[in-house]
């Protein structure tokens, strides 16, 4: 399991190009592993967007409405208890309604 910011899936400004750049690879890379072991490694990319956390403060948004550090761990926490027959690839979180997910 690898925690990839969702800006890895898009780019939706400039100033997020940088952020995204080591993102990606990192859920590719993730997948590539699962591939590879032929379906005897589960992979799950869990992908969010703005946490509200020390480095997203200084952006000045409404932190009470962003993603929640507790709620991500809930969500590993569903994940790592999934049954051996199931499996999630990828779990994109956000905030708010995106365009372009």
């Amino acid at each position: 399991m690898t925690i990839a910011s969702l800006s890895g899936k898009r780019v939706t400004s400039a100033g997020s190009s940088f952020h995204a750049l080591p993102n990606s690879p990192r859920r590719d890379w993730l997948m590539a592993c699962a591939s590879a072991a032929r379906r005897q490694v589960r992979a799950t990319a869990i992908c969010p967007g703005f946490v509200a956390a020390d480095m997203v403060a200084r952006l000045g948004l409404d932190m009470a409405q962003l993603t929640q550090p507790h709620d991500i761990a809930r969500i590993v926490q569903l994940v790592l208890e999934l049954p051996p027959t199931a499996s999630i690839s990828e779990i994109p979180l956000s905030w708010t309604v995106e365009e372009n997910l």
